[in-house]
C-alpha cells in the first residue's frame, strides 16, 4: 500500500514540514492526500473514522487510513 501511494505520502510529508503538526486540519489532510475534488460524503467518512478512535492516531495511521478508505470506496462504489 505504501509503495502504491508514494506520491501522496511525499506530498503530505512536505505539507507537514511547513506546519505545526498539532494544528493540521482534517480538511488539509484530505486535500493533500486525495486532491481538492473530493466530495463531502468522503470527507464525512474520514471525519467519522477519525472521531471514532478515542486513543488518537499517529500521522502515519491517518495517512494510511485515509488512503485505504479511499481505495475501498473506489473498489466498491
Amino acid at each position: 500500500m505504501i509503495d502504491e501511494n508514494r506520491k501522496e505520502i511525499e506530498a503530505f510529508e512536505k505539507v507537514l514540514e511547513k506546519l505545526d503538526k498539532k494544528q493540521i486540519s482534517v480538511d488539509l489532510i484530505i486535500q493533500t492526500l486525495l486532491g481538492k475534488d473530493i466530495d463531502d460524503e468522503m470527507i464525512e467518512y474520514i471525519r467519522i473514522a477519525l472521531e471514532s478512535n478515542e486513543d488518537g492516531f499517529t500521522m502515519k495511521d491517518i495517512v494510511i487510513g485515509v488512503l485505504n478508505l479511499n481505495k475501498w470506496r473506489e473498489d466498491n462504489c
